[in-house]
């Protein structure tokens, strides 16, 4: 949980870089940000938390619908910063309590949740998740900060049967972490009844589904079949759909697949922009090398080739050699010539932030 609270304190640092620039567009902006920073850290410092939640209220309910919710950055720091001083009681009312915006009630559940980052279940906040009346914006942040287990199953299936958006896109992605077979099954039922479902439903079908056939790789006698199925769904959506977060959704899960197919079929795809292919590069060339080192075939060095003219990546580059050293046909050692040049010139390395997804 400790990369949570850094994530939350790394945002609040870089937007408080943005906070200068934010022009006053009513009396209350002007009250506070007419005022130099030191002199607005010491007079937030004097507000009790009651004070400090409705001040960030009031803001936000002032920048509704602007660009200026980074004012509302110094205000969040400091209710962080005393988090202890608020009993969990009164957090989780206020976060119930529809008086407040949407913003303010979002910044309680993530406040409750830093609060209780070393706890393993989080019980408190996730019984909310059982109330009818609460906004599904307010469960959805709760689904996709708060921790669950296994325990958690069947709650996490009924929110995705009650609804069609963000509460049951964060939901089918947490289930998917604890039971994969049972996401998978949801994602069927979704994916073979498409004009019915959402765009948020089939983005988290599409993810879900993505992952359960990267698990079951060497496993499932049927996966070649399954495989194939999902490329030709994946790529049906991109090319057909007007939506373009459902292009970019159905992308992004053929890149998560990461076969050899699933990238073959990104990298010949002429309807998939240049810098997606660079960016599904980017996320298999762990895939590539894997390729390269387990008796590839021609086609599986071609496509290598393919995926270094787009992006070419160092960490590949001995295996390129190695098997540049025992191939036969002269055109094809060429080609291996030319792409161990590239990388050496252009090459950088891979990112290591795929390595534990891969």
């Amino acid at each position: 949980m400790l990369k949570k609270t850094n994530i939350v304190i790394s945002i609040i640092c870089i937007s408080f870089l943005l906070f200068g620039g934010i022009v006053a567009a009513n009396d209350l902006f002007r009250e506070y940000f007419s005022k130099d920073e030191a002199t607005l850290n010491k007079e937030l410092g004097s507000l009790s938390h009651k004070q400090l939640i409705s001040e960030i209220d009031s803001l936000a309910k002032s920048t509704e619908g602007t660009d200026h919710l980074n004012a509302l950055i110094p205000f969040v720091t400091e209710l962080f910063q005393r988090k202890n001083e608020i009993d969990d009681s009164e957090l989780l009312k206020d976060i119930k309590d529809n008086r407040y915006s949407l913003i303010t009630r979002e910044t309680l559940v993530d406040l409750y949740i830093v609060k209780h980052e070393n706890d393993e279940n989080q019980e408190e906040i996730k019984s909310l998740l059982l109330d009818r009346n609460l906004d599904k914006n307010i469960k959805a942040r709760i689904v996709s900060t708060a921790n669950f287990s296994t325990g958690d199953v069947e709650l996490l299936k009924q929110l995705i049967a009650d609804d069609d958006g963000l509460l049951a896109f964060h939901s089918m992605k947490v289930l998917n972490k604890l039971d994969i077979k049972m996401a998978n099954q949801l994602a069927e039922n979704i994916l073979s009844n498409i004009s019915n479902a959402s765009k948020d439903e089939l983005a988290a079908a599409l993810k879900s589904r993505a992952a359960y056939l990267k698990n079951v790789k060497s496993i499932d006698k049927n996966f070649a079949y399954l495989e194939d199925q999902f490329i030709q769904l994946s790529l049906d959506l991109i090319k057909n759909s007007n939506d373009r977060y459902l292009q970019d959704s159905a992308f992004f899960a053929l890149s998560e697949l990461g076969s050899k197919k699933a990238m073959k079929s990104i990298l010949e795809s002429e309807f998939i922009d240049h810098e997606l292919k660079v960016f599904a590069v980017d996320q298999n060339f762990m895939n590539l090398k894997h390729l390269l080192n387990n008796q590839p075939t021609i086609e599986d060095i071609e496509l290598v080739i393919q995926a270094m003219g787009l992006l070419p990546i160092t960490d590949l580059s001995e295996q390129l050699k190695n098997i540049a050293s025992q191939v036969t046909d002269e055109n094809l050692k060429q080609k291996i010539d030319e792409t161990i040049k590239n990388i050496e010139q252009n090459g950088i390395k891979g990112n290591e932030k795929w390595l534990d997804k891969n």
